[in-house]
């Protein structure tokens, strides 16, 4: 081998050994730092953004997180946010930890950002968890449209319309959370259904305390007894009332001796008063809707009249009973 032989062969191992490093160099760039996980699923190979939630780093299109986000929005284009520091580069590109989330409530925001997947959640609701990591998420990072959508979420199931008092839907297991997702994440229209459906349950003293702070404990019991008190006040105070066609008939002979006071079926209303203290929006509805025979229709239907508008003055005062501005 000859001088310029051993120089050319020289030269290439260098020329290849430089490019080694090279492409180790940018792998190690490309690589997160130890301890942290590229998401398996949220890593666009034509993301521009890296965003680090706990240990998990998640490759983003910035412009897609801008256009639904102002907290977005003006972290790319400022480029600083003192609450957002930035650790080592991954794929050349900085990482911005944030720290007031988690990677479940990130998961669920980003899925809920494909179009087909808000689709589906709009055709059918998904599960409570999802929807309330989307409200927690979407608030604090600023996603107004996903925010107004997991607040309808709530309100379909939390309505503070007494209109559509409903005992039925699938979430109402989950309202001391939803008590705690009003009162943290400000969605006070829910409150009011939320609270009451504790008090009718009587589910505020069975393992929601983590949900649950000490004020709204004290205030639930408080409520509930006002709202037993008011009950019994309505229900025992009730005077009997004469037969409404004996009274349109001018004293006349009548099909019924008129209305009973409530008081007067005791005791075989015993059990249906007590049971329905703590629940009197379902207790004037089943008052409403028995037989009562034999009272004539009309009496009937002058009575029914009466419990829906104290069926509706109760459920305003449930505003004071429960602290709502």
């Amino acid at each position: 081998m000859t001088t310029n032989d051993t120089q050319t062969s020289t030269s290439g191992v260098k020329r290849e050994l430089d490019h080694s490093d090279e492409s180790q160099s940018a792998s190690k760039r490309s690589k997160p730092s130890s301890g942290l996980n590229q998401h398996p699923i949220f890593w666009d190979s034509y993301g521009d953004v890296i965003i680090q939630v706990e240990d998990t780093l998640f490759k983003l299109q910035g412009a897609t997180l801008a256009r639904q986000s102002e907290y977005f929005s003006k972290l790319l284009d400022d480029g600083e946010d003192e609450n957002v520091p930035k650790s080592k580069e991954v794929d050349d590109l900085p990482v911005h930890k944030i720290s007031m989330t988690n990677v479940q409530d990130f998961e669920a925001l980003l899925t809920a950002m494909d179009s087909s997947v808000l689709v589906s959640y709009l055709l059918e609701r998904p599960p409570f968890e999802v929807v309330a990591s989307i409200l927690r998420i979407s608030t604090v990072l600023d996603f107004p449209k996903l925010r107004d959508y997991a607040v309808n979420c709530m309100k379909d199931v939390w309505s503070d319309k007494l209109d559509r008092f409903s005992t039925t839907p699938k979430w109402l297991e989950h309202s001391a959370v939803a008590v705690q997702l009003a009162r943290q994440y400000d969605v006070p229209v829910i409150l009011k259904r939320a609270l009451y459906e504790l008090v009718r349950g009587s589910i505020f003293l069975e393992g929601t305390g983590k949900y649950i702070s000490k004020a709204d404990m004290v205030l639930l019991a408080r409520a509930s007894d006002s709202i037993s008190n008011e009950w019994w006040n309505i229900m025992l105070r009730e005077k009997s009332t004469p037969c409404v066609q004996k009274q349109s008939l001018g004293g006349t002979s009548s099909i019924c001796s008129g209305f009973p006071a409530i008081r007067s079926t005791l005791p075989g209303n015993a059990d249906f008063l007590i049971h329905r203290a703590k629940d009197p929006i379902i207790g004037f509805t089943s008052a409403m809707n028995a037989p009562w025979h034999p009272v004539c229709q009309s009496c009937l239907e002058a009575k029914r009249a009466s419990w829906r508008k104290q069926r509706l003055s109760f459920w305003s005062k449930l505003d004071d009973w429960f602290e709502l501005e």
